[in-house]
């Protein structure tokens, strides 16, 4: 019983977030988290393990 609970509750969680991510709000959140996640993932790359880690970590 509690487990077909747990799968409506995801259903409508799911149509919940797929209707929102269809209204103007939910593509400029989409694009927004896609343009930060281009942007930081190569930034802390270089800082962590690149070039730059002398200056992000000084001994």
């Amino acid at each position: 019983m509690r487990l077909s609970t747990a799968v409506v509750s995801y259903r409508r969680w799911n149509e919940l977030a797929t209707a929102f991510l269809q209204t103007k709000r939910g593509r400029r959140l989409r694009v927004g988290l896609l343009g930060l996640t281009v942007v930081t993932y190569p930034l802390v790359s270089l800082l962590t393990n690149g070039p730059l880690v002398d200056l992000s970590f000084p001994l």
